[in-house]
């Protein structure tokens, strides 16, 4: 399968999907409607794998549950869905895990795929996308090369930023430019 777009970051399970900045990121490379090949992969492990394999190593022999383990990285509700998706019984011992279940485990925990069924649509958004190609604007006063005494800003530009206040900066500051453009142009 072809990899559309990656990324990094904070993640928030919800009683209706995912979301957080890292979602919110590569929501925009999401087609409306996504169809039936797209999907998302991921990785629980990404920023905690160095701390959760010196804890690992440090207690695979021990008689406590897998979920203690897994409840140092993970919340309940992730702790239960992913030995579940394993197939390995979240009370059972470490030390009496096979290493092939085991295996099963950290591989679920590092590559999940869900099917992406939708992003939730523009009463949600923080950020639009789409919008006029910034190849048809003069890049030093935001000026239409269409239409002529004509500027544009913001997200009326098919500008997208990642989450962080980059689209807000991106529509304050073209906003400068074009309405210095736009004061210093002749009627």
């Amino acid at each position: 399968t072809e990899q559309i777009a990656s990324t990094a970051g904070n993640m928030i399970f919800t009683e209706w999907g995912l979301n957080g900045p890292a979602v919110m990121n590569l929501s925009h490379h999401i087609p409306d409607p996504p169809g039936d090949s797209i999907a998302l992969s991921l990785n629980l492990l990404h920023f905690i794998k160095d701390d959760f394999y010196a804890l690992l190593s440090q207690n695979h022999q021990k008689q406590f549950p897998v979920s203690l383990l897994l409840s140092a990285f993970f919340p309940p509700k992730v702790v239960e869905t992913y030995t579940n998706l394993a197939g390995v019984a979240k009370e059972k011992p470490l030390n009496q895990i096979s290493d092939q279940s085991f295996n099963k485990l950290i591989n679920t925990l590092k590559d999940t795929r869900l099917k992406v069924k939708g992003v939730r649509g523009y009463k949600y958004c923080q950020a639009s996308t789409g919008g006029v190609p910034v190849h048809e604007v003069n890049p030093n006063s935001l000026e239409s090369r269409m239409h002529k005494g004509m500027h544009l800003t913001g997200e009326i530009l098919d500008v997208v930023g990642p989450c962080g206040g980059y689209n807000l900066h991106f529509a304050f500051a073209s906003g400068v430019i074009a309405g210095r453009s736009a004061s210093k142009t002749k009627s």
